[in-house]
């Protein structure tokens, strides 16, 4: 019983990536799909694409990995690629879905409790925000748009946007940085006891 466990473990990822793949050639067919392709240069889109792709991938799992280690949850990068990878097929059905099963994955398999699974997802969308006011910032200056928002030239907007979201981080880092003066560190370190001063990440371990 244990080893037919095992191996529905093991093959449930893979029957999922499958059924993912059956759902999306039913909605979008081969053919349509060849028939985009002859417009483009398929070779170098697909390079591109694969690259992005393997460069994103590692960097999120390498995030979320680092982010575990903060809070004292200690899971290789070996162990977490496979499942992060079945939940990036599941995020081109339904973005909330696929970090959802991958929060529930946590659970089941580290007790992880879901509400920190979601918040530590939470940093990560937070951090990509950043990133892409930062990009839509720098274009406003190389890129003009026939829109506006409010009546204001959408180059404007952004970079009145980010130039208030970069304020609030700075805000948000004046009080924390007077919080730590005033108080002291408030938190708890990776046992549970209280802690003086804030956690340290230790590095990511491959094996």
């Amino acid at each position: 019983m244990k080893k037919l466990t095992s191996y529905i473990k093991k093959l449930a990822p893979w029957a999922v990536a499958i059924l993912i793949f059956v759902y999306l050639f039913h909605q979008h067919p081969p053919s349509e799909i060849i028939k985009s392709a002859a417009t483009m240069n398929v070779p170098f889109f697909c390079a591109v694409a694969l690259l992005y792709f393997i460069l994103m991938f590692l960097l999120d799992t390498y995030s979320i990995a680092w982010i575990l280690r903060i809070f004292g949850h200690r899971e290789t990068m070996r162990e977490m690629l496979p499942a992060r990878g079945v939940t990036y097929l599941l995020m081109v059905v339904n973005y909330a879905a696929a970090q959802a099963a991958f929060a529930f994955y946590q659970y089941r398999k580290h007790g992880l409790p879901i509400s920190k699974m979601l918040g530590i997802f939470s940093i990560i969308v937070i951090a990509d925000l950043y990133m892409l006011v930062t990009l839509a910032f720098v274009t406003s200056f190389f890129t003009t748009w026939p829109f506006e928002v409010g009546g204001m030239s959408i180059a404007n907007f952004v970079r009145i946007f980010a130039a208030a979201t970069y304020a609030a981080f700075a805000l948000f880092l004046l009080l924390k940085r007077w919080q730590a003066r005033v108080g002291g560190w408030t938190g708890f370190d990776r046992t549970g006891s209280s802690s003086s001063s804030p956690p340290r990440a230790s590095p990511i371990i491959w094996p």
